[in-house]
Order: structure tokens, then sequence, then C-alpha cells
């Protein structure tokens, strides 16, 4: 994200940019904000409240700017209708099909928003490739690296397994013996069967 913010920023076709790194957990923010800050990114601020994220996208504020998904909770309306704003969704399967999906969408009507994550959902009722990216994308994805790809780098180790079947011998005398005792002399199961 900390490259791509960097890249979206400096590309001069989209002609000083906005771009919006948008997380759904307090530990999540305070990770990539930490990240970001350690690398002296220029133009970067973090919207820490509500009022805060208004103002920016009110004053057409032209940074990278870290914010949480629920400082849209209570945005009325449009705040910032530039089609130069970059989202970029981290965790984008989860709070991205609810109200606060729907409310940063209304805030920034024109903005491009870009979905991250490992997990993408596509069902009826919530749909990842939906929500994010382009109708160009290859199968909803800009950019995919999958198991193979990771095993191939070396990234992660391939997994192999061998079955083995279970010899498991059950004694019915012994399970008849125990029903009748705790039931007083009921039919045992194999009498019911």
């Amino acid at each position: 994200m900390l490259f791509a913010a960097r890249k979206l920023r400096l590309h001069p076709a989209l002609k000083n940019p906005t771009v919006m790194i948008v997380v759904d957990r307090i530990d999540l923010d305070t990770q990539i904000s930490g990240t970001f800050y350690a690398t002296d990114i220029p133009n970067l601020v973090k919207a820490d409240s509500r009022s805060e994220l208004g103002r920016l996208l009110g004053q057409d504020i032209r940074k990278i700017i870290i914010t949480t998904i629920f400082k849209f909770a209570e945005a009325e309306g449009v705040l910032n209708d530039r089609a130069n704003i970059i989202v970029m969704v981290d965790e984008a399967h989860r709070t991205q099909e609810g109200d606060l999906g729907r409310k940063m969408r209304q805030a920034l009507p024109n903005a491009f928003l870009f979905g991250l994550t490992g997990t993408p959902i596509n069902r009826a009722d919530r749909n990842t490739f939906y929500a994010f990216g382009a109708e160009e994308d290859e199968r909803g994805y800009l950019s995919r690296y999958g198991f193979e790809e990771s095993i191939r780098d070396g990234a992660t180790m391939p997994l192999h397994f061998e079955p083995r079947l279970l010899k498991l011998h059950i004694d019915r005398a012994a399970i008849d013996d125990a029903y009748k005792e705790l039931t007083g002399g009921s039919p045992t199961l194999t009498e019911i069967s």
C-alpha cells in the first residue's frame, strides 16, 4: 500500500490526487500509520476523528490520508466529488457491504476504490469483486498472488501429506451394556435398530 500510494501520488496523469488508506480496525490503523510514518513519506496525514476527515475532504486536501471506515459513519451526503481520489481499502472483504461502505461511497461518489484482501468473497449477498475494481480487470482482479506463486517464490512451503486409514473397532456389546446400565434396562441400541 505504501509503494502504491506513493506511485499514485506522483503519477502526472492523476493530477495531484488524494490517496486514502482505509482500514477497519484500530490495530491496523496503528500498524499502517506506523509503517507510513517510518518511511518519511511526504504529504501524509492521519484523520484521527470524523470531523478531521470531513475537514480534510471538504478542504480538498491533496495528500495521503489514513483513516478508518468508521469515520464515515456520520457522513451526510457528498464530502468530495473529485474523480482523482483513490481509496485503497485494506481487508476489503469486511465492512464494505454494509452501511459504512455505502456511506463511504456516497461521501466520495467519483473515487476509484481498490480493494485489498487475501480472502475475497463472491456470494449473492456479499461480493468483493462487485464492490471494487474495474470492469477490465480480468476475473475481477487487478493483481492476484495465489498459493502456487507463493510456493514458487519460496514464501510458502509446499504442503505434502499422506492420508492414513484408521482401523476402528466398535465393541457393540460394551456399548449395549453401558446403555442398559444408564437407562435401567431399556432395549439396547442394537435391539431397537
